[in-house]
């Protein structure tokens, strides 16, 4: 493993860095049948702790960290984990057509770890979607939220570089169709496309597969402190239903007040929104920012929504 911010004094003193051992997973991929899985992915992930207690993963969305393999066999050596600081590493076993497998906790002093992974198939619905005019929504972006994989909504689409966890990120093809797996199960279905938005719950889609989205909204307003305007105040959008470990707006959801305390937000979801204010801990150098929740309200569709915001 490599090894940072080891302090070397200014001098001539020889000084010895002793790397650990960078950890190494091989194994096998079988299905319920025991034949090897032709082709599979392991995605590295890093321990989300509360103090000791492991509470989730952070898998990682770089494509070093997603390996491909073939033949029902993998090797791999680690030679860096996916997220720092360094507490170990998790790996979601995945292939099409499967339930993924995730492993237990690697800690960062083991050496060599093997796996003898079984696969079992799961069931799929083929679902539709439709763009507001009726035509399919080819290319459009799918996110299937559980308590363990949060999507991040931006303008038009789910953008992949804010994703925390890949895997719960999908697609439609030319046909404006995707594959919903049953297992794992699943809190809520999000597509978004450039043309609008939808999200619906898993039992409405697999009961009546065809999803029609909505035209995104717009917002505009004003803020005023004490009958003032507030100039040059950060504002940001969330989801009032949503929580940051499943369903949230992305930080390109943000404005700046102008000088009369207008704001606007485009391509928003048509829900139901809070406006925040961040507060700087310093005005001048701000290292912290607070988030205070200003006000909720409804964006309709293909609506502009008009926020009057006053302290």
């Amino acid at each position: 493993m490599e090894s940072r911010r080891t302090p070397v004094a200014p001098d001539e003193a020889e000084k010895a860095i002793v790397l650990s051992p960078a950890p190494e997973i091989s194994g096998t991929v079988r299905d319920d049948n025991g034949q090897p899985i032709s082709r599979f992915r392991i995605i590295t992930g890093s321990p989300e702790m509360d103090g000791a207690t492991q509470v989730g993963v952070r898998w990682s969305t770089l494509d070093r960290f997603w390996l491909s393999f073939a033949a029902g066999k993998f090797q791999h050596v680690c030679h860096e984990p996916p997220v720092r600081p360094h507490r170990g590493f998790v790996f979601k076993f995945a292939a099409d057509g499967y339930a993924p497998y995730i492993s237990r906790l690697i800690t960062p002093d083991e050496v060599k770890v093997n796996f003898d992974v079984t696969l079992l198939p799961t069931a799929a619905v083929t679902i539709s979607v439709l763009l507001p005019d009726g035509r399919p929504a080819a290319d459009a972006d799918v996110g299937f939220i559980s308590p363990d994989s949060a999507v991040q909504i931006g303008p038009g689409g789910l953008p992949r570089s804010y994703q925390r966890d890949l895997t719960a990120i999908s697609g439609t093809d030319a046909r404006g169709q995707f594959r919903f797996p049953l297992d794992p199960p699943r809190d809520q279905i999000v597509v978004a496309h450039p043309q609008g938005y939808a999200a619906v719950s898993p039992s409405s889609a697999t009961n009546h597969p065809i999803i029609r989205l909505e035209p995104w909204g717009n917002i505009k307003g004003t803020y005023t402190v004490n009958g003032q305007p507030a100039a040059g105040r950060r504002l940001s959008l969330k989801l009032a239903n949503g929580s940051p470990r499943t369903l949230e707006c992305v930080h390109k959801y943000f404005f700046w007040t102008d000088a009369q305390g207008r704001f606007s937000f485009d391509t928003v979801p048509p829900t139901h929104l809070k406006i925040v204010e961040q507060v700087p801990d310093n005005l001048e150098k701000p290292k912290v920012f607070t988030m205070v929740d200003l006000q909720e309200f409804a964006v309709e569709p293909a609506e502009t929504a008009h926020v009057t915001l006053e302290k």
